[in-house]
């Protein structure tokens, strides 16, 4: 939400940030009031923000309701597709008196998806996306991953409802039968992913083939989700043009991975933006 606000023309309006944070790099000097697992109240409360966003599943529904209790109104946006992303983009420049700026971006973005989606001859790639190892974590067919495997010439090996980011196990990875397997570098151990990619492909008898994306570009939904999926299709280019099972992503090689650990994110109820007045302090939740 953090870089969504900056993107969007907010960022000097923001006052707390959530962490992880590491874009943009002025982000970093704002005081950190949340993390995924944690919300600081008091410390959001002192900094008398105008208004709070989050998105679904970040923040417990209690913490959240002990802000709207002390007077603060908080936004909730749903993050399970691209099609979310853009609507969240333009609510939030909407809501902060950035609508043309908001606008302006959203459609740039589009643009480059539509983009990185053209020339991709092949037929879609299953492929797992993992966020966790121990335990194995994979983005379900109803997660906001789903969805940027979709638009980067992937199909999610996983079918059917259920979590967006159920824990399966390894014979279960096995039995969706993935021809490739996303990892986002940087938080999974690389020994570990190489092993995970290793073993699929022993289990099913084919080789299998992993794709490395800068971790905050993949899990971390906002603007930049665009550079995951042009990562993505562009690796998936290269399979149909005969590169085999060994795929480059632009944040580095891609080799046979293993797996990853990320907690798999809590669910909580979303509000539909209602298109209150501009706001010119907000916090991230």
């Amino acid at each position: 939400m953090t870089e969504i606000l900056f993107a969007v023309g907010a960022g000097p309006e923001v006052t707390g940030v959530c962490e992880p944070v590491s874009y943009p790099p002025q982000a970093k000097k704002l005081p950190v009031v949340a993390s995924w697992d944690r919300l600081d109240v008091e410390r959001v409360v002192a900094l008398a923000p105008q208004a709070c966003f989050t998105m679904e599943g970040m923040q417990a529904p209690y913490a959240l309701s002990a802000l709207r209790r002390l007077g603060l109104e908080v936004d909730v946006y749903p993050m399970r597709s691209l099609h979310d992303l853009w609507a969240c983009m333009d609510a939030v420049a909407a809501r902060t008196g950035h609508a043309a700026e908001g606008a302006r971006v959203t459609a740039g973005l589009q643009e480059r998806v539509a983009k990185a989606g053209k020339g991709l001859t092949g037929p879609p790639r299953r492929a797992l996306v993992v966020v966790g190892l121990d335990p194995l974590v994979v983005a379900g067919p109803g997660s906001f991953l789903s969805d940027v495997l979709k638009a980067s010439g992937y199909v999610n090996a996983l079918s059917g409802a259920g979590e967006a980011y159920p824990l399966i196990s390894l014979e279960a990875a096995a039995e969706a039968e993935p021809q490739t397997v996303v990892f986002p570098k940087g938080e999974l151990p690389l020994a570990a992913c190489e092993r995970l990619t290793t073993m699929l492909g022993h289990m099913g008898g084919r080789p299998v083939a992993s794709v490395f994306v800068p971790a905050d570009l993949l899990v971390r939904p906002g603007p930049r989700t665009v550079q995951a999926v042009e990562i993505l299709a562009a690796a998936k280019r290269g399979t149909d043009q005969g590169a085999g099972s060994r795929e480059r992503g632009a944040g580095g090689l891609a080799r046979p991975a293993p797996p990853v650990s990320r907690p798999a994110p809590r669910v909580s109820l979303a509000e539909p933006f209602t298109g209150r007045r501009p706001f010119r302090r907000e916090a991230v939740l």
